[in-house]
């Protein structure tokens, strides 16, 4: 996709459209009575390509190959609260349209809140099936949202319903590209230490397609100075101050890429100081 492509054939001049297998092309040149250049629009499948002009539509003979560039984590970044009391909590990002976006967001005192993510764009955000986590029963909560195919953005917001806000907050947003641009959920599995702990653990995970991004979310009950990925895991710029990609004082998220399916797939990340922790585990198409 975004790929240019040259037609070649006859009576091209006057053209009006270009689809690849039924998705329109919105950006094409006609070169000549004989050639068109197009560019793959995003959201195209492998398939016949049509050319329509005054004189009609004609229809490739063989099918053009569509393929992914395939999945790669484009940025992270997130924002917390360590000191006052919200009801809302925002992170500046700047993505591209057509690509995954994954937020992952925690408060401090109150296990039944219910979080909702926007952006803004004002796209629907979707919470994982895995639902919530809490690490206690009055908390922190976590949660896990997304939004596939996004517009282009340039903040997100998570929202809270507490009477008079919470605390400590955070939110952390993950840009992804090369995703599936419908249906990206392939599995997921909530875990919690229970108890005071240095090494955040997942549950097991069982994936149904080949190539995932497997996304380890944490948080920990106290602030931290630090966060280490799991064996072949990666937390991008893995700085542990508010604001900074990858991991903030509270919260972490690390990812994998894998071309296999994955059965009761396990992972962790370890932290600074002991405190009782929650984790989502999230495997994407």
């Amino acid at each position: 996709m975004g790929t240019a492509v040259t037609l070649s054939g006859s009576g091209f001049i006057g053209a009006t459209s270009v689809k690849f297998n039924g998705t329109s092309a919105t950006t094409f040149t006609v070169s000549s009575d004989t050639q068109v250049t197009a560019t793959v629009p995003s959201g195209a499948t492998s398939g016949t390509i049509s050319v329509t002009t005054p004189g009609g539509t004609a229809t490739s003979a063989t099918s053009f190959s569509v393929t992914s560039p395939g999945l790669a984590v484009v940025q992270v970044q997130n924002n917390v609260d360590l000191v006052n009391t919200d009801t809302s909590l925002t992170v500046p990002i700047t993505t591209t349209a057509g690509n995954l976006l994954v937020a992952f967001a925690r408060e401090g005192p109150n296990a039944a809140d219910n979080f909702t993510v926007t952006d803004s764009a004002g796209q629907t955000w979707f919470m994982t099936k895995s639902g919530y986590e809490n690490e206690s029963s009055t908390g922190p909560r976590i949660g896990m949202f997304y939004v596939a195919n996004s517009k282009a953005v340039t903040s997100v917001t998570v929202n809270y319903t507490t009477s008079g806000g919470v605390t400590k907050p955070s939110l952390m947003v993950m840009e992804i590209s090369g995703a599936a641009l419908s249906g990206v959920e392939d599995a997921l599995v909530n875990n919690k230490s229970g108890a005071s702990a240095t090494t955040e653990t997942s549950g097991s995970l069982t994936t149904m397609n080949a190539n995932d991004i497997l996304i380890f979310a944490g948080d920990a009950a106290g602030t931290e100075t630090s966060w280490t990925a799991g064996a072949g895991y990666t937390i991008p710029n893995n700085k542990a101050t508010a604001g900074v990609s990858g991991s903030n004082a509270r919260t972490a998220m690390q990812y994998l890429i894998v071309s296999s399916t994955q059965t009761n797939a396990r992972t962790s990340m370890t932290y600074s100081n002991a405190n009782w922790n929650g984790n989502i585990f999230a495997a994407f198409k």
